[in-house]
This record gives C-alpha cells, structure tokens and sequence, in this order.
C-alpha cells in the first residue's frame, strides 16, 4: 500500500512538471506566433503593397502638379518620388529580407512590368528639367495603366493577410485550448499529489504512533528483564554462598576425614557451586552494565603491580593442568588511573580463560610494558587458539566458540562482554590475536597516567 501511494504520488509530480513544461512551450509558441503575425504585418506582402500604391500616387501627383505648373513642383523632386517608386516595387517584388512577398503569378507580373516601365522611364526622368510639361506629361501617360493594377495588387495583398490572419488565430485557439487543457491537468494532478502527501503524512503519523508504542513496550519488556535478573541473582547469590561455604568447610576436613567417594562427590559440587556464583556475578555485571550503573572508583595504579597480585589470584584457578604462570612487566612508567577491583577482575578474565583454554603443562605469559605512549598488558596462551571466523564475535554477549552441550570448557559467554565494557569505561581498548593451535594473545591498552598527573 505504501509503494502504491508512493507511486501515484510521483505519477502525480510528473504530470505536474510534463503539465509545466507544455505549458511553457504552449507559451513560446503563442508569442512567436504573434511575433510572426506582427512582423507579417509591418514587412510582408500587404505593407509591400500599401507602400508601393502610396509612392504611385505620390509620384504621379507630383507629376500632374509639374505638368500644371505648380511652383512647388521641381524637376529634382519627380526623380526623387521616382526613385522611391523604384524602390518599393523592388521590395513588394523580394520582400525587406530578400524573399518574395508575392504569392500569386498575377501579382508578380504585375511589379515585374511596373520595373520594366520604370526601366524605359528612367532616361525621360533623368532628363527632366524644370519647365518640361511634355517630358512630365510622357511619364505621366506611360504610367498611368499601372494605378489600376496596382490597386488591385493591394486588394490580393489584403485577401492573403486575411487568410494569414485567420490562421494564425486558428493556431492561436488550438494552442489556448491545449493549454487550458493542460492547466486543468495541472490542477487536478496538483490536487492529487497534494493528496498522497496529505495520505502519506497521515499514515507517517501513524507508523511514529505505532512505533512510539512499540518502543515504550520495548522498555516496559526490558525493564521488568532487568529487574527480574536482578532480583533473581540476589536471590540465588544468598543460598549458593551459603552451600559453597558448607562444602568448602567439607571439603577441607575440618569436620573429620571424607571417604574418598564422598569427597569426589564434595568436590564436584563445590567446583559446580563456584561454577553457579560465577554465572550469577557475570548476569548482575551485565545488568549494571547495559543499564550504565557499573560503579568505579579511580586511583592511581602501578600497572605492574596489578600483574603479580592477578597472576597470585589465579595460581589456585584449575591446579589439576598444571598451567605455568610467567610475568614480564617493565620497571618503569607503568601508572594507570583505573579501579582496583574492576581491573583485577579484567586480568582475572584473561587470565583464567588463559588457563582454561591452554593444554594441561602448558604455559601462559603476563606482560606489560610501553607502548606508543599507553600501558599495555598483554595475555598470552598456548592453547588451542580462536578460529579466524569467530575473532569479530569473542566480545559479544553469550557467545563462546563451541556453543554445543558437549563442549569442554564451561562458561557463561559473558565474560569478555563484561571486561570489556570495564576496559572501555576506563579509556582504553581490548583487542586480540589468534592461531587455530598455537594460542591467543589478548592484549588491553589503557591511558598512561604521567608523572605530574600522578602527583596531583
């Protein structure tokens, strides 16, 4: 429905815009046709004809006037009509721009024996002096039959203006139909697209109404989420410390020596009750932190320092592989502005899943050093590393390379989500480099904490 109302909305605009365009040339054509129609009228064939017929008169008055013996009348004045004479039967004949304006063969005969009379007229003329009445009277003779037919020449030169003139309002009425037509078009195609607009406005409003609804809803969902998750893991997190404290108590033999059978069996349910604290701690920090309330306290920290206590905290972290430790930490410039507790719990991150992902005796190296004027602590394993096609999902929620039910290391999927949001919270950046077989490397970058920041 969408696409259909977008359709016969741009339909509408086209026609609006094709409507314009003929208009516009609608237009064009009328002014050039009334161009063409006034330039008809000052140079063609009709003023030809009204001009010629006047200078006709002229001369032969003038003419008849020097016969009588008019004193105003000089020899030099009938060459001078003469000549005008010429020259507007030369234009009836070619026209102002070098065209014949004469479109019948009675006309054209006409003007061609005019220019012959003038012809044999132009020596008599020439000749003329003041006071000659029988040379003026011989012009005036040879002349006269050309009156009539010139006459008539005008009368033909008024029919074909006519006719011309009907055409031209002929064509002048089709075109002001047209566009009349094309105006209407305008108009209804205007109130179409004004409709699909309108249409297109309303349903706009209501898919914000829809979507303000849904989102709202969304938040309504996500907030009870929250609080649900919250009020869950509280719950749990009480009981579960109380039974992890009572089978660590078990499990140490303060209570009297275990069988061995039963001791696996305490075993095996403390590493899974350890197992459950950590999950339910993982889901509270991921709802502190997509709701943005991770608290942090910053301080100045020796980087290096927060190597050896992370690497003391974790020797206990899966005795049973035999996992080495090493450290390779500078001596100088290592300070960082961070919280304590968030950034044992980073390196705690890396460094068991260190350990946990590494071949039993296999060994796994803690630096940190400078570098391009950060501080940066690196987590290096020999174990069986990260496929190339997982490495842009590690730092996503719940997700972990081998999601299957029979996977051999257990975990939550959220782990490096939290670590790092905590490591960005901090200014800095987590990254990663894998081989399929060789091992990962994780390495955190933070801000340096100079000298003269550190004594402030």
């Amino acid at each position: 429905m969408i696409l259909r109302v977008t359709a016969v909305r741009w339909l509408g605009v086209a026609i609006v815009l094709l409507a314009l365009i003929l208009n516009g040339i609608g237009l064009y054509r009328i002014q050039s046709s009334l161009d063409q129609l006034s330039d008809s009228r000052r140079g063609g064939a009709l003023w030809a004809a009204m001009q010629l017929e006047l200078e006709f008169l002229r001369l032969e008055r003038s003419l008849a006037g020097f016969v009588a013996g008019a004193d105003q009348v000089t020899a030099d004045d009938i060459r001078l009509r003469f000549d005008i004479l010429w020259s507007r039967n030369s234009i009836a004949a070619n026209g102002t721009d070098g065209r014949n304006t004469v479109s019948t063969a009675g006309a054209q005969a006409t003007l061609d024996e005019l220019a012959s009379a003038l012809h044999q007229e132009e020596d008599r003329v020439g000749a003329l002096k003041d006071g000659d009445v029988d040379s003026a009277r011989q012009i005036l003779t040879g002349l006269a039959p050309y009156g009539g037919r010139i006459h008539d020449y005008l009368l033909a030169a008024k029919n074909e203006q006519s006719d011309l003139d009907a055409l031209s309002r002929d064509q002048l009425l089709l075109i002001s139909r047209i566009m009349v037509f094309l105006s209407f078009a305008v108009g209804v195609a205007s109130l179409i697209v004004v409709a699909m607009f309108f249409i297109d406005s309303r349903r706009h409003q209501q898919f914000s109404a829809q979507n303000a609804a849904l989102l709202e809803a969304s938040r309504a969902a996500y907030k009870a989420k929250s609080q649900f998750l919250s009020t869950v893991s509280h719950e749990l997190r009480t009981p579960l410390t109380s039974i992890k404290g009572s089978l660590g108590i078990l499990k140490s033999g303060v209570l009297g020596e275990v069988a061995p059978r039963a001791l696996k069996l305490v075993n095996t349910a403390y590493d899974n009750t350890e197992r459950l604290v950590m999950l339910i701690n993982d889901i509270l920090d991921l709802e502190k932190s997509e709701t943005g309330v991770l608290s942090y306290r910053f301080a100045a920290m020796d980087a290096g320092q927060l190597v050896g206590r992370s690497i003391e905290a974790c020797r206990s972290y899966k005795p049973e592989r035999k996992i080495r430790l090493e450290a390779d930490v500078e001596t100088k410039d290592l300070m960082i502005r961070g919280d304590d507790g968030r950034m044992m719990q980073v390196m705690s991150n890396l460094i068991s899943n260190a350990i946990k992902f590494s071949h039993p005796e296999g060994t796994v190296r803690i630096t940190a050093r400078r570098v391009d004027g950060a501080v940066e602590l690196a987590v290096q394993d020999s174990g069986v590393g990260i496929s190339e096609a997982f490495v842009p999902q590690v730092f996503e929620k719940f997700t972990q390379e081998d999601g299957s039910d029979t996977r051999s290391q257990g975990g939550t999927g959220l782990g490096l989500s939290i670590t790092k949001r905590i490591v960005e919270d901090h200014g800095g950046k987590i990254s990663l480099t894998s081989q399929l077989g060789e091992g990962t490397t994780f390495f955190v970058r933070l801000p340096v904490l100079e000298a003269a920041s550190n004594a402030a």
